[in-house]
């Protein structure tokens, strides 16, 4: 009787599973589409980065991401996603803050600035 118990508490706590979702900035559609064409491109609007190009298939154009990046993403190991993430991050913020909007999580954090490495 105790394991029909624990079966029902494990059915009800994966349903809500579902209804749970990341933090408001991961699930807004514009910040998802600001990474996904940046993570393509290695662009957020005019800033670029040189350790995000690909070719067609995917491949690094300038050999493997750890000779491209500069020293100071390699040691805070920050890579072509987390730059496309950050980048995204301040433009959407930049955005809500000329409407008015308070600030909100990104993947669990507030939005900070990167100052000398450090975020």
């Amino acid at each position: 009787m105790a394991s029909f118990r624990w079966i029902l508490l494990v059915i009800a706590l994966s349903c809500l599973v579902d209804a749970l979702d990341a933090s408001a900035g991961d699930a807004d559609p514009i910040y998802r589409s600001c990474v996904g064409q940046c993570e393509k491109s290695g662009c957020v609007g005019d800033i670029c980065f040189q350790h995000c190009k690909f070719s067609s298939d995917g491949k690094p154009i300038d050999g493997p991401w750890y000779m491209q990046e500069p020293l100071y993403l390699r040691w805070k190991q920050w890579d072509c996603q987390s730059d496309c993430r950050y980048h995204c991050m301040l433009a959407r913020e930049e955005e809500r803050e000329k409407l008015g909007s308070k600030p909100v999580k990104y993947h669990g954090k507030w939005p900070f600035i990167r100052v000398f490495g450090i975020q």
